[in-house]
């Protein structure tokens, strides 16, 4: 789990905090958010909260992941075990969708939503017919 105080405001003598959770799939989120709660009223503290993302989980040994991890471990040569992250993803907006890019380990593409992020062409093009051939696949 994370928690990540992302804005903190004063303004007119009063504070506002802003944060952004992520809770493991093992956790129910609305238990985090009773924790919270609790301790707020506590302090004396106002608790808003506008939203409550559930959790995206898919098995490993599930259709979707396997066959998804089949057709980039045969394209990159080598097994490779699915890699999962705490973060938010498009996959959460569509149902049977996982989040599926290419970090290719010990690749030269680095620095995803960073300064200087940069993508190698020989790996852009790998990924390309990775994702082909996965959106064929699973189209079928």
């Amino acid at each position: 789990m994370t928690l990540n105080f992302s804005r903190i405001t004063l303004k007119n003598g009063n504070g506002e905090v802003g944060c952004d959770i992520r809770v493991p799939v093992t956790v129910n989120p609305e238990t985090i958010v009773e924790k919270i709660k609790a301790a707020t009223t506590a302090l004396g503290l106002k608790l808003e909260i506008p939203e409550i993302t559930q959790p995206l989980y898919y098995p490993k040994d599930s259709f979707l992941v396997t066959t998804l991890t089949e057709i980039f471990c045969r394209h990159f040569g080598k097994d490779v075990a699915p890699m999962t992250t705490g973060g938010g993803t498009y996959a959460k907006t569509m149902p049977n969708t996982v989040a599926f890019g290419m970090a290719f380990p010990g690749g030269i593409s680095k620095g995803e939503h960073e300064a200087d992020e940069k993508l190698d062409l020989d790996e852009l093009m790998l990924a390309t017919k990775i994702l082909a051939e996965a959106m064929i696949k699973l189209a079928q």
